[in-house]
C-alpha cells in the first residue's frame, strides 16, 4: 500500500456497510460515523450532509429526520454542528462554565 492510500476495516457481521452502524435498513446512516464520512468523503470528494445519509429513505421518513433535527436545532451538514459546538465550547471556557 502506497502511503497516500488507506483502507477502512470492514464493517462487523450486522452492521451497515455504509456507516458500520447498525440500524434498520429504512433508517438514515449514521452521519457521524468516521466510517461513513470516510467512506463518503472517498467516493464523492465532498463531506456527507444529512441528505446524502437520508438519501435511500422513504420521503415521510426523510421528512420525519428532517423535522426531527430542526426541533433539535441541528443544521443538515454535521460539519457546522461541530462548529457551533466548537464556538459554544470555546465560550463556556471564556465564561469559566
Amino acid at each position: 500500500m502506497k502511503p497516500e492510500q488507506w483502507a477502512m476495516v470492514p464493517p462487523p457481521p450486522g452492521a451497515c456497510p455504509e456507516c458500520n452502524t447498525e440500524h434498520d435498513p429504512d433508517d438514515a446512516h449514521n452521519v457521524v460515523s468516521m466510517h461513513y464520512h470516510l467512506g463518503f468523503k472517498g467516493r464523492h470528494g465532498r463531506w456527507p450532509t444529512w441528505e446524502d445519509a437520508m438519501a435511500h429513505c422513504s420521503p415521510e421518513r426523510q421528512n420525519a429526520i428532517r423535522t426531527a433535527l430542526k426541533a433539535l436545532g441541528l443544521p443538515n451538514d454535521p460539519r457546522e454542528a461541530r462548529r457551533e459546538r466548537c464556538k459554544l465550547t470555546a465560550r463556556a471556557k471564556a465564561l469559566r462554565l
